[in-house]
């Protein structure tokens, strides 16, 4: 049998075979290798590509949410400017004892709003949180979206909750001294009762002080919001 192996070894280097079947295997194996390098690059690749389409879509929804919280405090600060007005021209009217003046019901009832309830958009936000903050690469835009939301947004939330706490006394004083007609107005149940009513002019004062304090926050809030979405956008268009 040793005869046998040293008689295939001897006929293997007359040939030159061995060396040939070394270099082939060599080959092979760095063939395989080359393979399994490829196909990791081009999963990493996928992968990569699949983060990215989420990354993406988290970032539109973010953009979706931030556009539609500018929308709501830009109609909520117009309205608040409304509403001021409405004050003045409560004070007015019974400081000249109008009673004739039909639409002062609306302004009755928005003379006493507080507009302590403006709702924040952040679907898109919770959704950023469970899929996991990490798929953004962009560190710096990173940082700026969990501060407008847990820091500006949490505490103009946080301030809002002042303006609630007012909100039943307000409600009560209409409901109480008031009449709803159908087309929406309120109009005094005793109008000279009311004119002469402190604790009413001190309502209005109250509503009309908190509506200037909240159209102040909201402009801040406006301000950060839209820069934010900016950054974001931004990084939308490099993505793309």
């Amino acid at each position: 049998m040793i005869g046998f192996f040293r008689k295939i070894r001897k006929q293997l280097a007359d040939d030159n075979q061995f060396f040939k079947y070394s270099r082939y295997a060599i080959g092979e194996i760095i063939l395989v290798v080359i393979g399994i390098l490829i196909a990791l690059q081009v999963n990493n690749w996928n992968e990569f590509q699949k983060d990215r389409e989420i990354e993406k879509k988290a970032l539109l929804n973010l953009v979706e949410n931030m556009e539609l919280t500018i929308n709501k405090a830009e109609r909520k600060i117009a309205r608040i400017q409304r509403h001021n007005k409405s004050g003045q021209i409560i004070f007015a009217a019974i400081k000249n004892s109008d009673q004739t003046i039909d639409t002062l019901g609306r302004h009755f009832h928005w003379a006493l709003m507080n507009h302590a309830n403006l709702a924040l958009s952040k679907a898109g936000y919770e959704s950023l949180k469970n899929i996991g903050f990490e798929i953004i690469r962009n560190e710096i835009l990173k940082k700026e979206i969990v501060n407008l939301h847990e820091n500006t947004y949490i505490e103009l939330s946080r301030m809002q909750k002042w303006g609630e706490e007012v909100r039943p006394d307000l409600d009560t004083y209409l409901i109480d001294h008031f009449i709803r007609y159908n087309n929406g107005n309120w109009m005094p149940r005793n109008f000279n009762e009311v004119a002469k009513d402190h604790y009413f002019y001190g309502l209005i004062n109250i509503a009309e002080g908190q509506r200037n304090f909240y159209m102040r926050e909201y402009k801040k809030m406006l301000v950060e919001t839209k820069r934010v979405l900016q950054l974001i956008q931004d990084e939308l268009g490099e993505v793309n």
